[in-house]
């Protein structure tokens, strides 16, 4: 292969993804401004007035639908207006279990001072919340997003947690190096896992990949 070939395939490849992939860089800054506004914590500026949160909000949610919308063409996707529409209908219900999720950890790490230091400083929270966002938009039938996502806080914590396992309410994770919950994981409410746990199958055919 001469280099004018070289340079036509990687060419078709790059047009490829662009038509086809969700941009890895734009998936981690909507994560990273989504978390913002959900938690100040997160946030290196101040609201000043409640619309600017409704602002903020309707700007990241056309961030969500413009990620969705290389996607649009895979089998059963649905319109990437109606998923992140749906979605940002729903954010109120998964704000709750995260922070649910704070509190569980806060009761039960001893060393822990306030859910404020547990959302501030934890890598389990930061795991767990957007484990929490990705798994949401699983149920809304997208799949190659979410794991964009559930990656990016995988090389930032250390936590790997499939978007597409079930996990109940007030789960807590304890110094989360080293944890991998697979997708086919069912776990239950109130729940504390442990540093280097890997839940779900070591080996599974491709056939049961999903089979909880």
């Amino acid at each position: 292969m001469n280099n004018a070939e070289f340079i036509s395939r990687l060419y078709k490849t790059h047009d490829h993804f662009a038509c086809n992939l969700p941009s890895r860089h734009r998936a981690q800054e909507f994560i990273e401004e989504l978390l913002s506004i959900l938690f100040p914590h997160f946030l290196n500026q101040k609201y000043t007035i409640e619309a600017d949160i409704a602002d903020h909000l309707a700007e990241v949610q056309d961030d969500l639908t413009a990620l969705l919308r290389p996607l649009e063409s895979l089998p059963g996707t649905h319109s990437p207006a109606e998923v992140s529409a749906t979605f940002f209908e729903r954010l109120p219900d998964i704000y709750d279990l995260m922070l649910n999720d704070a509190e569980a950890i806060h009761r039960g790490d001893p060393a822990a001072i306030s859910v404020d230091e547990v959302i501030l400083t934890y890598p389990g929270f930061l795991a767990i919340a957007v484990y929490r966002l990705s798994h949401e938009l699983c149920s809304l039938g997208v799949r190659l997003l979410p794991r964009v996502f559930t990656e990016f806080v995988h090389e930032k914590t250390g936590v790997d947690i499939h978007p597409g396992a079930q996990i109940g309410r007030s789960f807590c994770i304890d110094h989360g190096t080293g944890i991998v919950i697979g997708e086919t994981t069912v776990i239950g409410n109130n729940v504390k896992v442990y540093q280097g746990v890997t839940l779900g199958a070591l080996s599974v055919d491709k056939s049961l990949a999903r089979t909880k």
